[in-house]
């Protein structure tokens, strides 16, 4: 999937700012897979984040970004992933959220 607006090095730095301990080539790395795993309609809060630091909310199919978060206890960057994953499969996702829920 393609996200125009944001950049691999944007995202890249946006990662660094999250976890101060990887490698400038491991948020490189994770970046070109959330690129290519976050559905397109993720784009505008992605870029929101991203840019901004602005995390806004997302609602579908029974799930919200900003919910999803604080059920998960995840960054918001793992929350939107989940997001991408409940538009195509709600099943995984909620499979996803108990499991993360239950690890906590």
């Amino acid at each position: 999937m393609t996200h125009d607006s944001v950049t691999v090095s944007e995202l890249s730095r946006r990662l660094l700012l999250e976890h101060p301990s990887w490698a400038a080539g491991g948020a490189e790395v994770e970046a070109h897979r959330l690129l290519s795993v976050i559905d397109d309609s993720l784009s505008r809060a992605l870029a929101l984040y991203v840019r901004d630091g602005v995390e806004t909310d997302f609602e579908a199919n029974g799930f919200s970004v900003l919910g999803l978060r604080a059920l998960m206890g995840s960054t918001y960057l793992e929350a939107l992933e989940v997001m991408s994953i409940s538009l195509s499969d709600p099943k995984r996702a909620r499979a996803i959220v108990t499991r993360r829920g239950m690890a906590r």
